[in-house]
């Protein structure tokens, strides 16, 4: 379980992440990142308040239900079953019924014998022989209740030294049992160790080659015992938080549930009843040198209690008492003996970066597949493979996070959809208030479709691309304002805005400014284009905009004649080239727009001599332009020019009008 440091210290790495790749050319995958550490951070810190216990332990279960029985050949169970009341009509059973009991275990030789049955006082007939049975057997332990108001040992066992051990089992909250008692202290604070320890214990100290348990570091509670090395069981292993620790306890490994002797089913012991061991029908070699717990499974008398096992298709099934204590003593024989390691688990940092090694991989895979299904698909399959770790880990014998990693991955996948489409949204509006005044919706669209080439976290990319500019004035504005009123000049301005605009929008163009009476458009921009036809087409769509507009003032001029109202010329001037493009202001007005040299040469054509006469439309392009609508539209070489602001010369040609709005849209 992670410790509060280290939920304090992911949250520091969040903040140097931001400050580190702030401005970073990473900066596309900076918000994915810091959507994982966010999701990772909230997956940690819900599991640290423990409000994951629950759903862990039941993914525990479910694993341990999952896994293969294993036989353990060297415990035994003899059991009282509920067809063994029916038969002695009796119980708690007599002295002289459980003395033949033991007598008749005895014959079986078995190394060690624990009485899962409480016996604090006598149960007349047959108590002098039952206790001189208990007195003189080396083989037997009994059991005393520790907790609670306690009960008391047989009081033949009390003077005989390892023949006394606790039947105290520990519940979780949720009532079920998967830990183990080694040992706890009693009211005079003196260690008892668990029933299914004791006898564990004893069998292995009558092994040819005796097994003690030696304290390597009593502090710090670590034992060796035989081949293994016992650790004692922490508040906030696995997935507990703050669960009390007191005593020695470890994680029970289950090897199965315990099953009859002509069960086909795949268990973990071997029963016995009660009454087959009276009536000898057990053969010898069943009981012979091994570890006998006896106790009951008789639902009846209530010794039952809530395990991995318990769920199941129908409906919860209940544990003896009995059984877990032989699930204890197993494990220690097993890891004793055999060397099977105990039941583990990772260390905080490791399940740290397993819970966020799946946040990390659910985020890509939310900020990389687009198509819900897919990603559905892939989560699924991460699921899956969480799943078969945390299973294959258990195999293993350690209990790795199963819950925490698949809430990661899914509240990764699902924060990164949704910050991913935050994003696209934020882009669009970026997109949106800059160019939705400017340009129609299908330029717009082409724009959308390309943002990833110019919008990088809701601010446009500065960068250098080919365009056409073109700049549109009109002649003798400064007089004709001057002699009319207001209520004219800008109904007028107004129509004639209107009117060049949308010619410049039909070429698929965008309206950058007004500068007075003067129009700025731009042709090519902002999506790149990286061919020369494309950069041809947008010089084309450039001048071909510039005849529409001078033929949409002849029609204008028309109707202001006949309404009384004066009558316009324009100058235009187009250049194409290289131009600086992006956005410029502050948060509260941004603008996009572009500068460069070729801004620059389009502005001083449309100004250039303003005594040339040019008509009704003057159209002035340089040699760049001149390239690519030459063999489309009539022009005349002016000549080379020495512009305002520029040391070498410009080749200047003219536009040729009238043409006939057909003759526009034909193909040379």
């Amino acid at each position: 379980m992670l410790a509060q440091p280290l939920l304090k210290t992911l949250t520091k790495w969040i903040r140097l992440l931001n400050r580190l790749w702030a401005g970073s050319v990473l900066l596309s995958w900076r918000d994915g990142t810091v959507i994982a550490l966010l999701v990772a951070v909230v997956v940690v810190t819900v599991r640290g308040l423990g409000w994951m216990q629950g759903t862990e332990w039941a993914a525990f279960d479910l694993l341990v239900r999952w896994r293969p029985a294993r036989l353990e050949q060297r415990v035994a169970l003899v059991v009282v079953t509920e067809t063994d009341l029916r038969l002695f009509r009796q119980w708690p059973l007599s002295d002289e019924k459980l003395a033949d009991l033991l007598e008749t275990l005895e014959e079986y030789e078995p190394r060690m014998i624990g009485l899962d049955l409480v016996r604090d006082f006598p149960m007349p007939p047959g108590n002098d022989r039952l206790e001189k049975l208990l007195r003189q057997s080396d083989r037997l332990v009994g059991i005393r209740k520790v907790s609670g108001e306690g009960i008391a040992p047989p009081p033949a066992l009390v003077h005989k030294p390892g023949a006394i051990a606790a039947s105290d089992l520990l519940l979780d909250p949720d009532r079920k049992v998967r830990r183990a008692i080694l040992s706890l202290a009693d009211q005079q604070d003196q260690a008892v160790f668990g029933l299914g320890t004791q006898v564990a214990l004893n069998y292995l100290e009558r092994q040819p080659n005796p097994i003690t348990l030696e304290a390597l570091d009593e502090e710090a509670g670590l034992y060796q015992l035989g081949r293994a090395t016992i650790t004692p069981f922490q508040g906030n292993d696995g997935a507990y938080v703050g669960a009390i620790d007191d005593g020695y306890q470890l994680l029970l490994d289950y090897r199965g549930l315990a099953c009859p002797t002509d069960s086909q089913l795949n268990c973990g012991f071997q029963v016995y009843s009660a009454n087959d061991v009276l009536n000898r029908r057990v053969p010898l070699d069943a009981l012979y040198d091994r570890l006998v717990l006896v106790g009951v499974t008789a639902e009846s008398l209530g010794d039952r209690f809530y395990t991995p096992y318990s769920d199941t298709d129908q409906g919860p099934q209940l544990t003896s008492g009995v059984e877990i204590h032989a699930t204890i003593a197993s494990q220690l024989l097993s890891a004793a003996i055999d060397g099977w390691p105990l039941l583990q688990v990772w260390s905080d940092s490791w399940e740290m970066g397993w819970i966020v090694l799946w946040t990390v991989g659910g985020t890509l895979l939310g900020w990389t597949l687009r198509q819900p299904l897919l990603l559905f698909a892939m989560t699924a399959l991460g699921i899956v493979a969480i799943l078969a770790a945390a299973w294959q880990a258990l195999q293993w014998m350690v209990w790795i996070p199963l819950v925490p990693p698949v809430l990661g991955l899914v509240g990764g996948s699902f924060g990164a959809s949704l910050g991913l489409a935050a994003k696209e949204r934020r882009d669009r509006q970026t997109i949106t208030e800059l160019f939705e005044r400017y340009v129609t919706p299908q330029v717009a669209q082409v724009i959308w479709q390309s943002r990833h080439q110019i919008v990088r976290r809701g601010e446009f990319i500065g960068q250098i691309l080919p365009a056409t500019v073109m700049f549109a004035d009109l002649v003798g504005f400064t007089s004709i304002a001057e002699s009319n009123p207001p209520e004219i000049i800008f109904p007028w301005l107004n129509e004639y805005m209107q009117s060049m605009t949308q010619s410049v929008l039909d070429r698929n163009g965008i309206v950058n400014k007004f500068i007075g009476d003067a129009i700025m458009a731009l042709f090519g921009v902002p999506v790149p284009q990286s061919r020369d036809h494309q950069v041809g087409d947008d010089a084309i769509a450039a001048v071909t905009c510039a005849v529409e507009m001078g033929q949409r003032l002849q029609r204008l001029n028309q109707q202001w004649r006949d309404r009384g109202r004066p009558t316009a010329a324009i100058r235009i001037g187009i250049a194409s080239g290289p131009v600086m493009s992006g956005c410029i202001g502050n948060v509260r007005r941004l603008e996009y727009t572009v500068i460069g040299d070729t801004v620059n040469i389009a502005a001083r054509l449309e100004s250039y001599d303003k005594s040339f006469d040019g008509g009704l439309c003057r159209i002035f392009i340089e040699e760049e332009t001149y390239r690519h609508v030459r063999d489309r539209f009539p022009t005349r070489f002016i000549g080379p020019v020495t512009l305002k602001g520029r040391e070498r010369a410009t080749n200047i040609y003219q536009v040729l009008l009238p043409l006939q709005p057909d003759d526009l849209n034909k193909t040379p």
